[in-house]
């Protein structure tokens, strides 16, 4: 058994946690402004963004290296101006506004580090790499489903979704390495985030 093949089946758990624990960590922030609720969320969270990591990391389909970070950072600067552009051309802002009803420090960890991870290994390394190896066709599912499951039915975000999907899965092409991919879809987020949230 090839070490795509055993990450692949040991990952319907943890996939799970990676879906059900932000959506959990996500509703508790939205029903209360209790500051001891608050603070016990985001330690909650701080210890899931932990987990996350170390569990991807056991995995080894993060592997550093210096051509893989500079290919994310690449791909971030690449997919926020096409979503400018796109913004620009259709005079539509893409993006969701819904994370601005939410303590953002709650948010922001699971935004800018676990959602990209958890994407990317869902999308990139399950779908794209391991259904399809890599090939045409496990680019275009892959890109395709990861435009559609943001859950967004304007076209507008759905046609950002996909460039950022198609743009997500270039950067980590030929290689079961997916650091290159969750690094420009973390920094794409949290350039996001800190757009809608701080400016």
């Amino acid at each position: 058994m090839d070490l795509h093949q055993h990450n692949t089946k040991s990952l319907a758990f943890q996939i799970g946690i990676g879906i059900v624990l932000p959506t959990l960590f996500l509703m508790i922030c939205n029903a209360t402004s209790n500051r001891i609720i608050l603070t016990l969320d985001f330690s909650l969270v701080i210890i899931y963004v932990i987990y996350s990591f170390v569990t991807v990391l056991k995995m080894r389909v993060l592997q550093v290296n210096l051509r893989a970070v500079v290919l994310g950072i690449v791909g971030a600067g690449l997919a926020v101006l096409v979503q400018v552009a796109i913004s620009f051309l259709t005079g539509l802002k893409g993006g969701t506004s819904q994370v601005l009803s939410l303590n953002p420090l709650i948010i922001a960890p699971i935004v800018c580090l676990t959602g990209p991870l958890w994407e990317e290994l869902i999308f990139r390394y399950t779908v794209n790499i391991g259904y399809f190896h890599n090939k045409f066709w496990g680019i275009l599912v892959s890109t395709v489903l990861f435009a559609l499951l943001h859950g967004s039915m304007c076209w507008v975000d759905l046609v950002i979704y996909f460039c950022m999907g198609l743009i997500f899965s270039f950067v980590n092409w030929k290689t079961p390495n997916i650091l290159s991919s969750v690094i420009a879809h973390s920094l794409m987020n949290t350039m996001a985030f800190i757009n809608l949230v701080i400016l």
